[in-house]
């Protein structure tokens, strides 16, 4: 039943995202994974839902995969993508990955210039 919502061709981003969570609260990440990129198909430029779908890769041990969809929101986001990467808890693993350091690194403290 749930497949064939998804399939719906007028199908509101906020009922995929129904059934986005009846997957995720059943850890069907294989599920979960083709009800957010169905709500990316209806919302493209979404940032968020990449980060979800990256962090799904990560719960199924696809690291390559999970890299390459922080890559898409990292180049449509910029840097308010890296620091909406760097606050979530989900990525904590892929800390010491290389490419994951490329593309987001460390936040750099603000240096402030006082006049004494």
């Amino acid at each position: 039943l749930t497949r064939s919502v998804l399939g719906a061709s007028n199908l509101p981003v906020e009922a995929c995202m129904q059934v986005a969570q009846l997957f995720a609260n059943g850890k069907r990440w294989e599920l979960l994974e083709t009800a957010l990129r169905r709500a990316l198909e209806l919302q493209p430029g979404n940032v968020k839902l990449m980060t979800d779908i990256a962090a799904v890769n990560l719960a199924m041990n696809k690291p390559n995969d999970t890299i390459n969809w922080i890559k898409r929101a990292v180049d449509l986001g910029g840097e308010p993508a890296r620091e909406i990467i760097r606050q979530d808890q989900r990525f904590g693993p892929l800390q010491q990955n290389p490419r994951f350091q490329s593309l987001v690194p460390p936040a750099r403290p603000q240096n402030f210039n006082l006049p004494f």
